[in-house]
């Protein structure tokens, strides 16, 4: 009987603990600071779950078609700017998953599943009439492929701006390599990278550079322009300079029709015949990037090419429905208008296209994950179609969504607004990856998701929250580092002041439901608890 009493003593006790981590996991992250919601989360853990599989899988990622937009190195480069953005400006204080998901997305971008697909592009149709046959073009990044080259510079320049992880800076560190009888080598680092693309732009009379042989794309050139910044700024190089030549050239030629506000599609750069058909992707694609290094005139193209695009893709009239969803380019143009529109701060536009693709995308939600899953209806015959075809009636209703259009609506809802911006105007190797500021490390994820993770410099104050990420409750543990051995700290958890840290010395403040433990050598203040529902920690200096 005895041993009995005992054994309901503890149960009580533990439900009495558990009861109340629960109960104050009701509290919210702190209002005043950036967190992610539920859904944010969720398209979070996608891309990082897509970025964690294992070499050769591209499960959720396949493309439709060859050398469609969906191709996987346009998936990866825009979840890696979403990543981006999120590590920055939304959770900046916690980062060492965030720098393990980017370093996977590069290393999957120099896959040759990925690069593979410029040795079909310059063998296919008209693009190979206009390659050297004296030539061996098969080299990714040398010449004329500024719609990988030029992602792949964009994606290692944000690396190392977030991080200032060199693993790139070393030589030979991307190597493009086909074995066999007729195979070759091509090995490059991040200088070396950067100055070819730099090159390119004087070599081309400063018209760009060609995303495939012949077509000169506005928007693939800004992610070249974008990575030779960052280049710049860890480098203390001026290689992009030559993004204004460039840019001064894009008004001469019209890249953008000064009567309509509109982008072009292409320009032909051996006939010099620009290809005006407008198109959301093309303004939507120009506009995100575009915006980094010359917002306000972006904020005066967007209104006119927001409301040229935006009446149609949600229109529920049938007729006008078939019409515009049976539209080749439909599923791109609504992701790229909603990523548009989430970058230049129009949050009223962004969330109705949102709230369109829930309703009607069919989203799923699998192990924690938040994502449209591809659906086809648009034929690969249709896609080569100059006019195309209204939708049939038995498809009315079926919405095409391609890969590269939940890696959009993954932007649009984690950009925080000019994300895009910050990111190449606020953020440096100085100010972010060497800030010292205190953050959060050793979190198990994926039983531990941080969805707040931000330092107030002024106010001295860490502010985090945690939720449960699978069906695992109890005890967990994370740390915060960088904090000071000579300055006091009171940890606050849902509210209840909790650890005194004292030049040092740690001390606890009022029941005992967190452990907490100081490593002098680390200059890190360890947390225990029992994780059952959502819980808030703060720590100040006093």
């Amino acid at each position: 009987m005895e041993m009995i009493i005992k054994i309901l003593t503890i149960v009580l006790f533990l439900a009495l603990v558990i009861g109340s981590a629960g109960s104050a996991g009701a509290a919210p992250p702190l209002g005043e600071y950036p967190s992610l919601n539920d859904k944010q989360m969720g398209t979070l853990r996608h891309i990082i779950e897509l970025a964690n599989q294992p070499t050769g899988s591209w499960q959720y990622m396949e493309p439709q078609y060859v050398e469609s937009f969906d191709a996987p190195q346009f998936q990866l480069a825009f979840m890696d700017y979403t990543l981006g953005m999120v590590q920055s400006q939304v959770t900046p204080a916690y980062r060492e998953l965030y720098h393990q998901v980017s370093r996977n997305l590069i290393h999957k971008m120099l896959q040759p599943d990925v690069w593979g697909m410029w040795l079909t592009v310059i063998v296919s149709g008209n693009h190979k009439s206009y390659l050297d046959p004296a030539k061996d073009w098969r080299d990714p990044v040398r010449e004329k492929d500024i719609m990988y080259s030029g992602h792949l510079l964009q994606m290692i320049s944000l690396y190392e701006t977030l991080y200032d992880d060199r693993e790139f800076d070393r030589p030979h560190s991307m190597i493009f390599e086909i074995s066999g009888d007729n195979g070759f080598i091509h090995t490059y680092d991040h200088k070396s990278l950067a100055e070819l693309i730099a090159k390119q732009y004087p070599d081309s009379g400063y018209v760009g550079i060609e995303c495939e042989p012949n077509d000169v794309y506005a928007e693939c050139n800004q992610h070249a322009i974008l990575g030779l910044m960052q280049f710049d700024q860890v480098h203390g190089t001026h290689l992009s300079d030559v993004g204004e030549q460039f840019w001064a050239k894009a008004v001469e030629l019209g890249y953008i029709d000064p009567q309509t506000h509109r982008t072009m599609c292409y320009y032909k750069a051996k006939e010099k015949l620009r290809i005006d058909t407008p198109y959301a992707w093309s303004d939507g694609w120009l506009g995100v990037m575009y915006n980094a290094w010359d917002r306000e005139r972006v904020s005066k193209l967007y209104p006119t090419q927001r409301d040229a695009e935006l009446p149609a893709l949600i229109d529920a009239n049938p007729e006008r429905w078939r019409v515009r969803w049976g539209n080749p380019f439909v599923s791109y143009d609504f992701g790229f208008l909603a990523a548009y529109a989430a970058e230049v701060g129009d949050k009223t536009t962004a969330q109705r296209l949102l709230d369109y693709a829930d309703q009607h995308f069919a989203p799923k939600w699998v192990n924690g994950r938040y994502f449209y899953p591809r659906h086809d209806v648009i034929t690969q015959s249709q896609l080569s179609e100059v006019q195309p075809s209204p939708l049939p009636d038995r498809l009315l209703g079926e919405h095409h969504v391609g890969p590269l259009t939940n890696a959009m609506l993954t932007f649009a809802r984690l950009d925080p607004g000019e994300g895009i911006w910050n990111l190449y105007n606020k953020i440096s190797v100085t100010s972010f990856a060497h800030s010292g500021d205190p953050e959060v490390v050793g979190v198990r994820y994926p039983e531990v998701l941080i969805t707040q993770a931000y330092y107030d410099k002024d106010k001295r104050r860490l502010a985090v929250a945690t939720v449960p990420g699978t069906d695992y409750r109890g005890r967990t543990s994370f740390g915060i580092r960088n904090l000071s051995s000579q300055a006091r700290y009171v940890v606050t958890v849902d509210g209840a002041e909790q650890v005194l840290l004292d030049r040092g010395h740690v001390r606890t403040l009022g029941p005992r439901t967190v452990n907490a433990t100081w490593n002098a050598a680390t200059r890190e203040l360890k947390l225990d608890y029992i994780l059952a529902e959502g819980r808030t920690v703060l720590v100040e200096a006093k």
